[in-house]
């Protein structure tokens, strides 16, 4: 945390004469201005006790990232830092992924890597490495083109850039696996009938899935080869993309591209206010430590003074305090901002499908057009019904989340302002 980060570089933290009438950030948080004379009732008193309600709860805000506490800590989002050591609480995992086991590399293995144990109600537990988790997405993607896929988590998200893939880095990476097939498993236009690509990753039971999807297969070869051909067929299509005939697609899919281009400009102007209230939180609670040492260092020449560098470095530790919360309760609200951000390489890959199956079309002998003809008719009809419920339930999250922001705003500045008053109060009955 950035409040903690502030204690432990300051000088007073290592101080073995620590003076008990001196305010630190660390008495602030565990005591709430116990150690100090400070009275609840006057300043802030709901806002101390919904924080120690919190305190006794335990219960950490419902945000699904994940940032593990030693090691790949760093790494996190820029804007989401919440800690967990498991799934929140409101997902309702079907599906288990954990138990994450290092599978050191010899000379002739080739590296080390890591394997999650991955159960649900309805098959027995597998084994399964983050390869096999790709292969799953694009066999997904070619059995069902034309679908907008949940976000696969991205391998090198929690990994430490001096001590690689640790054991918190392989924990935070589980939780986020989990939240993966757990999305998948509900989306309304996939299936997990026997044999789809889903059905088959959480049933076979063999750790080694190479021995059937030759994508993922032990052989370096055979990996090298169908990576090839994938990159041929990918390259070619983008230097013959083919053209929209049908208006209503080409309208659908020009208004999309759009909406994506604006999106991606806009939402990080609006998650960026999270970064502010973290330089803005940092910036009172690093003034008010120095103000309180600063308090101890002139007690005994001016003691009137002393008290008043006091009362305006309580008021900065504690509008710190609230400012760390109003971020926590921020990221909550925009959390389905950053998820849309996030899909945006998934819409596209959804749109790419239909450009596919246009190409395999034209390019294809007359006695297969027809087939190819219903399989791009297929495509457009779950490209559309798709992209319409993905609007709808933006549209929904989109309003709640906004809604809950604006109060948020307001209760919060309202908080400070209640803070400030206070210890205007207090400073005008010393002098």
């Amino acid at each position: 945390m950035m409040e903690d980060q502030i204690a432990e570089d300051h000088p007073l933290s290592s101080t073995s004469d620590k003076d008990e009438s001196l305010f630190t950030l660390d008495e602030y948080e565990d005591d709430e201005f116990d150690q100090v004379e400070c009275d609840k009732s006057e300043l802030l008193a709901d806002v101390a006790q919904e924080l120690e309600e919190d305190i006794e709860k335990k219960v950490a805000p419902p945000t699904s990232f994940y940032r593990p506490q030693e090691d790949g800590g760093g790494n996190s989002s820029m804007y989401f830092s919440t800690v967990y050591e498991e799934p929140p609480k409101d997902i309702n995992s079907k599906i288990k992924v954990n138990d994450p086991r290092l599978i050191t590399s010899s000379f002739f293995s080739g590296p080390s890597y890591w394997t999650y144990n991955i159960c649900s109600s309805d098959t027995a537990n597998v084994r399964r490495r983050f390869r096999y988790f790709v292969a799953l997405e694009n066999r997904i993607r070619k059995a069902n083109p034309g679908l907008v896929l949940p976000v696969r988590p991205s391998k090198h998200l929690y990994i430490d850039e001096a001590l690689g893939q640790t054991l918190s880095s392989a924990k935070a990476r589980a939780v986020q696996l989990e939240i993966y097939l757990n999305e998948l498993f509900d989306h309304p236009l996939l299936t997990n009938e026997q044999g789809s690509p889903l059905n088959i990753f959480l049933t076979f039971p063999q750790e080694d899935l190479g021995l059937i999807w030759s994508e993922v297969s032990s052989s370096v070869l055979t990996r090298f080869s169908l990576q090839a051909s994938t990159s041929f067929k990918e390259a070619s299509l983008q230097n013959n993309l083919p053209e929209e005939h049908n208006m209503e697609m080409r309208s659908l899919i020009a208004a999309e591209k759009q909406r994506l281009n604006l999106m991606q400009n806009s939402i990080p102007k609006i998650l960026g206010y999270l970064q502010i209230l973290k330089e803005y939180g940092s910036d009172c609670g690093g003034t008010g430590m120095e103000l309180s040492k600063l308090s101890k260092d002139i007690r005994k020449l001016d003691p009137t003074v002393s008290s008043s560098f006091e009362m305006l470095a309580k008021a900065l530790l504690k509008s710190s305090r609230r400012i760390k919360k109003q971020k926590d309760q921020a990221c909550t609200s925009l959390k389905e901002f950053h998820n849309a951000l996030l899909l945006k390489p998934c819409y596209e890959h959804a749109i790419q499908d239909r450009y596919q199956a246009l190409y395999l079309l034209y390019v294809s002998q007359p006695e297969y057009k027809q087939k190819l003809r219903l399989d791009a008719q297929e495509v457009a009809q779950k490209l559309k019904s798709d992209f319409t419920r993905l609007a709808k339930e933006r549209r929904r999250h989109w309003f709640q989340d906004v809604q809950v922001f604006a109060k948020l705003m307001k209760q919060n500045y309202s908080d400070q302002v209640t803070i400030w008053e206070s210890a205007r109060k207090k400073f005008e009955e010393t002098n």
